[in-house]
């Protein structure tokens, strides 16, 4: 079963789209940038994947369905604060039960690479891998959406 769900306004502070992929024991819930705040394509986008840690991919296994979508608003959330005084912007966060995954625009990845850094690794995630996506920011949310 594939649930979208809708989105109130523009001016909601985490202006995406949300998609939820629910079937038996397993649950993906995905949300990328509306395309009006979409970066331009001069910007290079850096995937952040935070692996749950044992404990918490244990605890995934039995529970946390319901708190995954929460989960990925809340990390778009501490990313985006991270962000704030930067170019960069997040555009899109999945999450199952397995990692969250976060991409990130940015006109110069070593800004995210450096930010990232020094940044505390939220609770119940292990150490982050950065990727260069090596895409456009609307390729991305092509790659990983089922919008054109």
């Amino acid at each position: 079963m594939k649930l979208s769900l809708p989105i109130l306004s523009d001016s909601d502070p985490l202006p995406f789209h949300y998609r939820d992929l629910i079937s038996i024991n397993f649950r993906k819930f995905t949300m990328w940038l509306l395309t009006s705040y979409l970066p331009d394509d001069s910007y290079q986008v850096i995937s952040v994947v935070f692996p749950w840690t044992d404990t918490a991919r244990a605890f995934n296994q039995k529970d946390r369905h319901n708190a995954l979508p929460h989960a990925a608003k809340s990390m778009v959330e501490d990313i985006d604060t991270l962000l704030e005084d930067s170019p960069c912007v997040v555009i899109c966060a999945q999450i199952s039960k397995l990692f969250c995954e976060v991409a990130i625009a940015t006109p110069d990845p070593q800004l995210v690479h450096s930010m990232l850094g020094e940044m505390a690794c939220p609770a119940d995630f292990a150490v982050p891998v950065l990727n260069d996506a090596a895409v456009t920011p609307s390729e991305y949310i092509a790659q990983h959406t089922d919008i054109a």
